[in-house]
């Protein structure tokens, strides 16, 4: 029984054995991304949980959270227009004087950032900072790496962490905000993927970021790694080549097409579609209602 309307694109959600997903939900890069995983920020949502803050956008001081050492704690959160789950206060987002210094905090005047024990947090209890994890997926952030995110904004790269399906992945982490997120490297191309010649210069500017797009021997990307911007077109799909004036009007109109020369791995067949940049600026197919 659907619990709540999906968040991103107002179809049913269905509840599964781990997480309550969207319908349109038919895996990566395909239909509406939404999931709201059971196990969230250290908590297990129920169905009533889920379903209120589906409804409500926000709850205050819930408990039931666990830190590392085992020791409850409640707190404040709530689920942006991404569908993301943030914590808006409480749980171990500040520390006191007793903890030890890192640096200056970069979003209070006020306040220092000191290591407790299971966060860089700043010290001014006003401060809406939320803190660096000493652990994120998996991987432990050391003192050195957490001062040149809150000092510089932005980590090199970093690797070795895992994600939530046990896959081992890199990632930038940068301050956004009052909180700190995962920047991702684009992709790299499979080995036997085609390579084309290259044409230097912009190719388009991304309308969401302005970030310029240029192309290497697979893909269309950001000029420069670890940018706001998501736009990677890989140069073939579905063994149809997407051309420079191909991915122009893609990344500037939202979608081309319709192409009838698009054929499926599976089948071997020819199919038809057109290409549109999803929110997320991944790119999707667009078929034609039977």
């Amino acid at each position: 029984e659907p619990i709540a309307p999906c968040p991103l694109c107002q179809s049913t959600l269905k509840e599964t054995v781990l997480s309550y997903i969207c319908c349109e939900n038919t895996g990566r890069d395909s239909g509406c991304d939404f999931v709201l995983w059971k196990n969230t920020s250290g908590r297990w949502f129920d169905r009533k949980t889920a379903t209120r803050l589906l409804e409500q956008k926000s709850i205050n001081d819930l408990h039931g959270f666990f830190n590392r050492n085992g020791e409850p704690y409640s707190a404040s959160i709530k689920m942006l227009e991404n569908g993301t789950v943030e914590f808006i206060g409480g749980g171990e987002s500040t520390s006191s004087e007793e903890d030890a210094e890192l640096c200056d905090c970069p979003i209070c005047s006020q306040g220092i950032i000191r290591i407790n024990s299971t966060m860089y947090a700043c010290d001014n209890q006003e401060c809406k900072f939320r803190g660096i994890s000493h652990e994120m997926c998996k991987r432990k952030i050391t003192e050195e790496e957490a001062k040149v995110i809150l000092t510089e904004g932005k980590s090199p790269l970093l690797e070795n962490f895992t994600s939530k399906k046990g896959r081992p992945f890199n990632a930038f982490l940068a301050l956004d905000g009052n909180r700190v997120k995962f920047e991702f490297p684009p992709r790299e191309a499979a080995a036997n993927a085609k390579k084309f010649p290259v044409v230097e210069g912009v190719v388009a500017t991304c309308p969401k970021t302005k970030i310029e797009i240029i192309e290497t021997p697979t893909f269309f990307q950001p000029a420069t790694n670890g940018t706001d911007c998501k736009i990677q077109i890989a140069r073939e799909m579905s063994k149809r080549e997407i051309t420079r004036e191909d991915a122009k009007e893609l990344i500037e109109k939202g979608e081309i097409g319709p192409f009838d020369d698009f054929i499926s791995k599976k089948t071997n067949k020819n199919f038809t579609a057109i290409l549109y940049l999803k929110k997320n600026q991944s790119v999707g197919y667009k078929f034609a209602k039977k």
